[in-house]
């Protein structure tokens, strides 16, 4: 190679670009590219996945007989939720779904098909 091809090689790996006009791929999905995560930003996630499920089972088994097991369902799933939100223990995307898979799957009055339509 001459000394002015392997300067437009150097050119092109330092700007993206190459001299037919095209850039080149970025070969790392955005989670690769991510920074790492802290230590105690992952630790923090742990205890709020532990503590979000803790809580939930809690309130379910402590909330009176009187009350109805839909209710003791949708209040448990709903600090479990709200702990997982605030802790991002799970992306906020997937805590958002929880009640499509909590509800069809632990009461048997209501189905995936109730849930899909409403």
């Amino acid at each position: 190679m001459g000394e002015s091809e392997d300067t437009a090689k150097k050119t092109e790996r330092a700007t993206g670009s190459s001299s037919d006009g095209f850039e080149e791929i970025e070969t790392k999905s955005a989670g690769e590219r991510a920074d790492e995560v802290p230590a105690g930003t992952a630790r923090n996630r742990w205890i709020g996945l532990a503590a979000g499920l803790v809580v939930a089972v809690v309130v379910y088994l402590i909330m009176p007989a009187s009350v109805s097991h839909p209710a003791k369902l949708t209040a448990a799933t709903a600090l479990l939720m709200g702990i997982w939100w605030m802790t991002e223990a799970i992306p906020i995307a997937a805590t958002a779904l929880l009640p499509l898979i909590i509800f069809p799957t632990l009461n048997s009055k209501v189905s995936m098909n109730k849930i899909g339509s409403s």
